[in-house]
């Protein structure tokens, strides 16, 4: 039996000067992105309670009162090419890259996903000064021999190797916080397991008191 096994490996980054600034740039994009994009669903809901309140004192249906816009990824993608279409944050456009936006408002979605399902708070306004991430889907290139990865808006970045990448790259994640940066690649490799009857083990080891962590199927997809 075949799985897909996902995997992080994390590295330290070591950007030059006119490299720290580009990845403070696109972090700097990604954050404004996703704090107007927030607020501007905060006033939604905002306006629609006033809206009830307001037709409840007036004795109306307050059935009739238009809901707020659906939490999908279809509206975040909207809000965010909305955003980008007024000439105020034309920035976005020469400072910031695409795809990592629309991966923040994939992340503010999941944010919000998160919330309505009660597995998280409310989706909270990002500092200059907190955690800072961006991630890149695609465009990348790792040079592990010479020890640098490829970085879209960027260019060759060095990193700190401790370990060699197995699997093919699916994403990969810079952060910066506490003055450092550092660099997380996500991969996905096919491996071979024997097939287990997990009832028939967990009757005759039960004796064992073995212990299985059933979460650990998160990690993997079955391939076959």
């Amino acid at each position: 039996m075949n799985i897909n096994w996902k995997q992080a490996y994390r590295y330290r980054l070591r950007p030059n000067g006119a490299q720290q600034r580009r990845l403070l740039q696109l972090c700097g994009s990604a954050r404004y992105a996703w704090n107007q994009v927030l607020e501007g669903r905060n006033e939604e809901y905002k306006e629609y309670l006033e809206d009830i309140e307001s037709a409840k004192c007036w004795g109306e249906d307050v059935s009739l009162v238009p809901k707020p816009r659906p939490i999908n990824r279809f509206s975040f993608t909207y809000d965010l090419n909305k955003l980008m279409a007024e000439e105020e944050n034309s920035f976005l456009k020469t400072q910031g890259h695409s795809q990592v936006l629309q991966q923040k408002m994939q992340d503010l979605y999941s944010a919000f996903s998160r919330f309505f399902k009660g597995k998280g708070g409310y989706p909270q306004f990002k500092t200059k000064n907190g955690y800072n991430s961006i991630r890149f889907p695609q465009g990348i290139n790792l040079d592990e021999k010479n020890k640098r990865i490829f970085l879209p808006k960027t260019g060759f970045v060095r990193y700190r190797k401790s370990r060699d990448i197995e699997g093919d790259i699916k994403n990969v994640t810079v952060s910066f916080f506490s003055g450092e940066w550092y660099v997380s690649i996500q991969t996905q490799k096919e491996i071979e397991v024997p097939e287990i009857n997990l009832k028939t083990m967990l009757e005759t080891e039960a004796d064992n008191a073995l212990g299985i962590d059933m979460g650990a199927v998160r990690f993997c997809t079955f391939s076959d």
